[in-house]
């Protein structure tokens, strides 16, 4: 197993957060806030499998969805934000920086 970084950033409003990996939950927040100062709402480690995988994040209360396939021996984290009323998955191989 790895361990996946989900950082959870911009556009969150007290919202519900979903995560699954080739279809089980691995995550699940309720009143996940970002804090406008460095924009970040939460993060989470989660253990993945080695393999490449998909990653599902849902925001229920907004009816968003997206998905993004990893290989956690390459990419250790996923960006989650909101911009525009869309949900962003985003793979990173580096932690992001916050100040």
């Amino acid at each position: 197993m790895a361990t996946l970084g989900i950082e959870l950033q911009d556009g969150f409003e007290g919202d519900e957060v979903v995560c699954t990996v080739d279809g089980r939950e691995v995550l699940r927040r309720s009143a996940v806030r970002t804090d406008l100062r460095i924009s970040r709402a939460d993060s989470v480690e989660v253990q993945v499998p080695d393999d490449p995988s998909t990653v599902q994040v849902q925001v229920p209360n907004r009816s968003l969805a997206a998905e993004a396939r990893l290989d956690p021996r390459e990419e250790r984290y996923l960006l989650v934000r909101i911009v525009e009323g869309r949900l962003q998955a985003t793979p990173a191989a580096d932690m992001p920086f916050y100040l």
